[in-house]
């Protein structure tokens, strides 16, 4: 069985410079929206039942433009 590794990806803004923005791309987001709420917020747009979900990971990064990715974590045996 796999779970979900969910990387929210979140825009830098537009007032940093570009030595800062070279920096901090792909790195830790530690700042609001909270990763929980981000999570919640999709599982409530994804499934009108969420209940069926138990194994997920979450990361939220820095980058140029907003994305959400999603990719399989498969378990050892």
């Amino acid at each position: 069985e796999a779970g979900s590794h969910i990387t929210f990806v979140l825009p830098m803004p537009k007032s940093w410079s570009q030595k800062k923005r070279a920096t901090m791309k792909g790195q830790a987001h530690q700042h609001k929206p909270d990763a929980d709420n981000m999570i919640k917020a999709l599982m409530d747009a994804l499934f009108a039942d969420d209940a069926h979900i138990w194994d997920f990971r979450v990361t939220k990064v820095w980058g140029e433009t907003g994305q959400i990715l999603i990719s399989s974590i498969e378990r050892a045996a």
